[in-house]
């Protein structure tokens, strides 16, 4: 008994601390063997502790998830006449990371919390020295996903906005902590993501930080909203002392494109031109459409887009295959009618699971607004293939009983 007592502590903190470490490597910039090597730890660790036997039959509880990884899987090799497993990292990605997503939604009720609090913990000190040395060593003029395990000038700058939607993630569970102790280092925490945001100067950040906010009001609970109202009232304090306008926001968000621009070849675009429908962005949602409307029902197969989107250097070498910047855009595109509607259906089925426990326990409540800030980034980047959208699927999914039941946290 002892034995096993000692075995599930083991358990209770590996799993959480290595998911948490999992994920925080997905978002930074960091060698790929290195992401690989956890994953099959993280993966390795759950195979040992789950009698796969013995919990076979609440596997189905997670059908919705194992039906869409399936489709989409359908939809690389049967629509998609030019699929090729070599070139096609992106179904590689979510046929791994479905897999382990199954596993974490299976222990969600026991991990949730302990990779939460590993995730705030191990990411606050992380960009407590990487803004430190952004601001100081490199003078950067804005925050990047660096590690710092090569030359600053050849990082990949496009995952800083990853890296917001990551922070704007773990930001409803730290509120949530705050509310329940105003320790010093909740507190710092606090500090030192908001000051993140900022200092990424992701647009994409910054919109998902203030719905987090609106959506906190929506809730209707009064702690929840009052206590966002307070944070409002101290960001608009914070904004007036340091002379923060939308209009200095753009300037300084213009100062870091031109560093960008320096280290790379790609186009950037001034604050006007990213609103407007003649954008890159735009420019993608709108072929996603037109796509869609070609092959509604099941779409032109998965990778499609890209294979679609290829653009070429002087040379003719490719220089990128390019994304959507929307994924439901590029959902619609690559899997039509039903891969949306597959999509649409995990949202439905979390959700339906736990809105009946808001009013139980309040946990509950900063839960759904992670879950529609992570639904509502996937309008500004593409996650289908990304770590951060199944596991944060599968932390918020619950099974049939606990909903109807009691929350077991």
């Amino acid at each position: 008994m002892k034995i096993d007592h000692i075995k599930k502590e083991i358990f209770d903190n590996l799993i959480p601390i290595s998911l948490s470490i999992f994920i925080i490597f997905s978002v930074f910039n960091v060698p790929f063997l290195l992401r690989l090597f956890f994953f099959i730890v993280l993966t390795s660790v759950f195979l040992l502790k789950e009698n796969i036997k013995k919990s076979f039959n609440e596997y189905f509880n997670n059908i919705h998830i194992i039906l869409f990884s399936i489709y989409c899987l359908f939809s690389f090799i049967f629509i998609n006449s030019d699929y090729s497993f070599s070139h096609s990292p992106q179904i590689l990605n979510i046929l791994a990371l479905s897999f382990l997503s199954i596993f974490i939604a299976r222990n969600s009720a026991s991990i949730y919390k302990k990779t939460m609090e590993y995730s705030i913990i191990f990411t606050s000190i992380i960009l407590l020295v990487s803004v430190i040395i952004h601001w100081f060593v490199f003078e950067s003029n804005f925050l990047s996903a660096s590690l710092f395990l090569k030359e600053f000038s050849v990082e990949d700058y496009a995952t800083k906005n990853t890296l917001g939607v990551f922070i704007c993630l773990l930001i409803p569970y730290l509120i949530f902590k705050m509310m329940k102790n105003l320790s010093v280092f909740n507190i710092i925490s606090f500090l030192i993501f908001t000051i993140s945001i900022f200092y990424l100067f992701s647009r994409t950040a910054l919109v998902l930080y203030f719905t987090i906010l609106i959506l906190m009001i929506l809730t209707l609970n009064r702690r929840i909203l009052l206590t966002s109202l307070l944070i409002i009232i101290l960001i608009i304090t914070a904004a007036f002392i340091f002379k923060i306008t939308p209009e200095k926001y753009n300037y300084l968000k213009g100062m870091s494109n031109q560093q960008i621009k320096i280290n790379t070849n790609y186009d950037l675009e001034s604050a006007k031109d990213v609103f407007s429908l003649s954008s890159y962005r735009s420019k993608y949602i709108i072929k996603g459409i037109e796509g869609f409307f070609e092959n509604p029902i099941m779409g032109k197969g998965l990778t499609t887009f890209q294979q679609n989107n290829v653009e070429l250097d002087s040379t003719q070498k490719i220089l990128r295959m390019q994304t959507s910047h929307n994924d439901y855009a590029q959902i619609l595109f690559e899997q039509g009618f039903v891969g949306i509607f597959m999509i649409f259906y995990i949202y439905y089925v979390i959700l339906y699971r736990l809105f009946p426990l808001r009013k139980k326990e309040t946990l509950v409540n900063f839960k759904i607004i992670q879950f529609l800030i992570l639904i509502i980034s996937m309008n500004f980047i593409n996650l289908l293939d990304h770590a951060l959208f199944w596991i944060f699927i599968s932390l918020n999914n619950m099974s049939k009983e606990t909903s109807k039941n009691k929350i077991i946290y």
